[in-house]
C-alpha cells in the first residue's frame, strides 16, 4: 500500500507544473501577439505600397536609430510627400544620442526633429 505522504506529495507538484505551464503559454502567445500586431500596424502604415523590403527596412531602421518602430511610421507621415527633406538615418541616429544624453525620450525627439525638418 503506498503512503498517504507520497499520493499528497504529488499533487501539489503536478499543480505547480501546470500552473508554470499555463502561465509560460500565457507569456509566449502574448509576445506573439504584440509583435503581430506591431507588424500590422507597419504593414497598414505602408498601404497599398507596402512591400516586405519596404517593412523591413523601416524595421531595421528603427533598430538603427534606436527607437520603436512605431517612431519610424510617425516619421514616415510627418514627411510623407517631401522625402527630400526627410532627415537620413544618421541624423535620426545622432538626434536620438543628443536626447539620450540629455535625459530625454528618444522616441520624442527624433520624432521631433523630423516634423521641425519636414514641416518648414
Amino acid at each position: 500500500m503506498e503512503s498517504s505522504w507520497r499520493v499528497l506529495g504529488s499533487k501539489p507538484v503536478i499543480a505547480i507544473v501546470m500552473v508554470a505551464l499555463v502561465a509560460a503559454a500565457a507569456i509566449s502567445f502574448r509576445a506573439s501577439r504584440i509583435e503581430s500586431d506591431n507588424d500590422r500596424r507597419i504593414w497598414r502604415a505602408f498601404g497599398d505600397g507596402a512591400s516586405e523590403e519596404a517593412v523591413n527596412a523601416l524595421k531595421t531602421e528603427a533598430a538603427e536609430v534606436g527607437v520603436s518602430s512605431n517612431t519610424m511610421i510617425k516619421v514616415r507621415f510627418a514627411c510623407l510627400g517631401v522625402a527630400k527633406l526627410r532627415p537620413s538615418t544618421y541624423e535620426l541616429s545622432a538626434s536620438a544620442q543628443a536626447a539620450e544624453a540629455q535625459g530625454l525620450d528618444r522616441d520624442a525627439s527624433v520624432l521631433a526633429f523630423a516634423v521641425s525638418r519636414c514641416r518648414r
